[in-house]
């Protein structure tokens, strides 16, 4: 993620947070896919879909409960800043 492309990517809190999990634990989690012939049970690496839709749920709900909690803040935001962060979480959340 250290690569110059020529610009910057500023990451939402969630976005953020989301990727933190992935480049964790993104070669180790697992699911369970059945038993063997033996009767025990089998697991199988998440597929990267299912890998990013699991981070960014934890994401998500980590924010909900920690803004809840009133364990977040916004700091050095802009209110243009603010307005775009809503209306793009707004627009992700409608599927447009």
């Amino acid at each position: 993620m250290n690569k110059d492309y020529g610009f910057k990517i500023t990451w939402h809190p969630v976005g953020k947070l989301a990727v933190d999990l992935i480049e964790r634990f993104g070669s180790v989690a697992c699911v369970e896919d059945g038993e063997d012939s033996s009767g025990r049970s089998k697991s199988r690496l998440q597929t990267p879909d299912e890998l990013v839709d699991r981070c960014i749920a934890i994401a998500e709900k980590f924010h909900e409960k920690a803004g809840a909690a009133g364990h977040t803040q916004v700091t050095e935001l802009d209110a243009d800043g603010l307005i775009k962060m809503f209306e793009e979480d707004r627009l992700r959340r409608e599927g447009v």
